[in-house]
């Protein structure tokens, strides 16, 4: 446990944390055309059902993704507004 409150710079812990589990990184990706949009959607999507994770059977029917908003006009309990609607 050590290993994960060294982690935490001093300015987060002012603001109250306690571990910092993963390396701070920053990998930002521009949306310029729905076919991008549309492909980073997908992976988030679908990373749940990879291998490294198996978190769910079907990712349509995972609770914490829009896939089943989009794919199966399914709401899972919050509010998700269509990606074509802010493009």
């Amino acid at each position: 446990m050590n290993i994960l409150r060294e982690g935490v710079d001093k300015l987060q812990s002012k603001k109250g944390k306690l571990h910092q589990v993963f390396q701070p990184s920053f990998d930002l990706k521009i949306l310029l055309t729905e076919k991008f949009l549309v492909q980073k959607i997908n992976y988030i999507h679908k990373n749940p059902i990879t291998k490294k994770w198996n978190l769910a059977d079907d990712y349509r029917n995972y609770k914490y993704l829009s896939a089943g908003f989009y794919e199966l006009e399914k709401y899972q309990g919050y509010e998700i507004e269509h990606y074509l609607k802010v493009l």
